[in-house]
């Protein structure tokens, strides 16, 4: 595999790599610094990533300092989403497993969703799948079976169940009886 300059800065902790001097490239106007990628370092991206985070592009320093304040504040009772973008290659990876090993270290509860090709009618289906399984759902549970579940899982956070159980149910996909909720 050979990459640019930008790149080669981007996973030169991670990866061995060879200079190959400037190259002309079709379509690219000037010579292109390239290097081609020899194999991983003894210490990989995701084992460095756990202790440094390694640099984010852009100048913004390093991962672990750029993510601090986010992770504080989640630790202080304030949610907090964390948007991470950018090209194949330049550490994404790495720096998402560096976030969840010190949240895994502080004994703080994570939540992983992964997107997959095979579900790209439901944006949410992580989402869904991730409250099917804290509610227990089975998949021969019958209807009835489920909005009971759905809605004593839904007991103890003081919600008015009258306005919520029926988004729920519709993100669920859990029939309502024609009657309304039972409670």
């Amino acid at each position: 595999m050979v990459v640019s300059r930008v790149t080669a800065r981007l996973v030169q902790g991670a990866f061995v790599l060879e200079d190959l001097g400037p190259h002309a490239l079709h379509g690219v106007a000037e010579p292109m610094a390239l290097s081609r990628v020899r194999g991983l370092l003894a210490t990989s991206a995701v084992t460095r990533s756990c202790d440094g985070w390694g640099p984010l592009p852009g100048g913004t320093g390093g991962g672990k300092r750029a993510a601090a304040p986010p992770l504080e504040q989640s630790k202080a009772g304030l949610g907090q989403v964390v948007f991470i973008s950018g090209e194949a290659g330049i550490g994404k990876s790495a720096l998402v497993e560096g976030l969840r090993a010190q949240v895994r270290a502080e004994g703080l509860p994570r939540i992983t969703y992964r997107c997959s090709p095979y579900h790209t009618n439901s944006a949410l289906y992580p989402v869904i799948t991730h409250i099917e399984h804290l509610l227990q759902f089975a998949l021969d549970d019958p209807p009835a079976t489920r909005l009971a579940k759905l809605e004593a899982g839904l007991l103890p956070y003081d919600l008015p169940l009258a306005e919520v159980v029926p988004l729920f149910a519709g993100l669920l996909s859990v029939p309502l009886p024609a009657s309304g909720m039972r409670r």
